[in-house]
């Protein structure tokens, strides 16, 4: 389980869980079924500051606090307040990889000595996936056999795919025709994907530079069995 890959968490009571929700019900649950342990994945809740109650947090990242521009002013408000709740009253804070929580302790050192990480276990997404869960598998890009770089994320402001298409440009100019190709997955949000494609325009690297949308299921074959 996520609490015992910790050293940390080992002393936080173990028991069958309950998943509950919403802030009432939480309350209603720890008192009438003598629950121990609250797991909170999703922002902090009121019970966190039960004193009879061991509770973790979870902590995906610090985008509110890093790349403020990248969300909404009343999320960035949400999550400053939720992260102080965690921070003084959750007996442990979960992340999500061993960055999330070194830049967690860079900006709240309050939270040293409650933190752990442990890896999204994303595996699982691809092992138990059948081709009648999800969309098929895209065409090969670059049928020619020619290497490319592979940039799978959503085209959210701060996974800077503007910097990586200037980069690349850069790169072009440079390498000329030995340089790489560039394929790129992902969603589309807010117009990301449109910005980014007009500036490939732009740049002229349309040729170089392919973009395949996303699956909502997809059964990555093993690099092994691609050679």
């Amino acid at each position: 389980s996520t609490l015992s890959s910790s050293s940390a968490a080992s002393d936080v009571y173990k028991r069958q869980p309950v998943v509950v929700s919403g802030a009432w019900s939480v309350y209603t649950a720890v008192r009438k079924l003598n629950i121990q342990t609250v797991y909170a994945p999703l922002g902090a809740l009121p019970c966190l500051s039960i004193p009879s109650v061991h509770s973790v947090g979870l902590v995906a990242d610090m985008l509110h606090m890093e790349m403020p521009m990248c969300l909404d002013p009343a999320t960035v408000q949400t999550r400053v307040k939720n992260l102080e709740t965690v921070v003084k009253h959750a007996s442990l804070i979960q992340c999500i990889s061993h960055s999330s929580e070194s830049r967690l302790l860079h900006h709240l050192p309050a939270a040293q000595g409650k933190t752990f990480f442990s890896y999204l276990p994303v595996q699982g997404r691809f092992e138990s996936a059948s081709a009648s869960e999800g969309s098929t598998p895209p065409e090969e890009t670059n049928k020619a056999g020619h290497p490319y770089f592979f940039y799978p994320a959503n085209f959210w402001p701060h996974k800077n795919h503007l910097a990586l298409i200037m980069g690349y440009h850069q790169y072009v100019q440079k390498q000329g025709a030995a340089a790489w190709d560039l394929v790129l997955t992902g969603a589309e949000y807010r117009g990301g994907m449109q910005q980014v494609s007009q500036t490939v325009e732009a740049l002229g690297l349309r040729e170089r530079v392919t973009f395949l949308g996303y699956c909502l299921v997809y059964t990555s074959p093993s690099p092994r069995d691609r050679g």
